[in-house]
């Protein structure tokens, strides 16, 4: 590292370390790399502490990710949208909706520009809880905000849809006929999810109505959304 070679590690050193960090989850680590930076004479910033948060809501630990965040604003710091993200992450892993919708009340009392992994978040928050409605209210408020749709989002309203009990089978087709009018393609996970939702005989209907390929994945049973965390590419 930069101490072998006789260099003296910076701000950005740490920071790119405990990116690392949080891109694997490894809360310790990066707990124990910004000890590190601290005992180094490192003046913490925004991007250091966002990079514990992320690691804390990668780690499954929703209430080391708050204490971090708000560690942060008590040293002065003003957090940005990745870090609201991120806390807005926190809050959803948490089970905590509500909290999360009022994380991005903040951010628009702050005048922050929410990125499309805001949205991504919240639509998929509400998407594992088969709220349909509330998906698709985020969903037209990500677009409101000029953020256009892409299969990734289409694939979290169907979720919605099939994790709503009632299925909302009808939704679902309606989802399906929007993105091929928009000239958004089915992907794999389309095709999987929407099996897992409406069932296979609708799904061949569906697909033979509006010319679409029809290959269910293999094992398509068994790699629902429920068992698949990236379901929604």
């Amino acid at each position: 590292g930069a101490a072998f070679l006789g260099l003296e590690p910076d701000v950005v050193t740490f920071t790119i370390i405990l990116h690392n960090s949080a891109l694997s989850g490894d809360l310790p680590a990066a707990e124990a790399w910004f000890d590190r930076a601290i005992h180094a004479g490192i003046q913490p910033d925004i991007q250091m502490y966002t990079n514990l948060v992320t690691a804390a809501v990668r780690a499954n630990n929703s209430a080391a990710a708050v204490s971090w965040f708000r560690r942060a604003e008590r040293g002065g710091l003003l957090p940005d949208i990745v870090a609201y993200t991120a806390l807005l992450e926190a809050h959803i892993a948490a089970g905590h909706m509500s909290l999360a919708e009022n994380c991005f009340a903040r951010i628009e009392r702050l005048q922050l520009k929410p990125s499309v992994q805001t949205f991504i978040a919240l639509i998929n928050g509400h998407a594992q809880r088969g709220n349909v409605q509330a998906a698709s209210t985020w969903f037209a408020r990500m677009e409101k905000f000029g953020i256009a749709a892409t299969v990734l989002q289409y694939n979290q309203l169907l979720r919605a849809c099939g994790e709503a009990r009632p299925r909302h089978v009808k939704r679902a087709e309606e989802l399906v006929k929007e993105m091929l009018s928009r000239g958004i393609a089915p992907s794999d996970n389309t095709i999987r999810t929407l099996h897992w939702a409406v069932g296979r005989n609708r799904l061949r209907d569906l697909c033979s109505r509006n010319g679409i390929d029809f290959k269910v994945p293999v094992h398509a049973e068994a790699n629902t959304p429920e068992h698949d965390n990236n379901w929604h590419r």
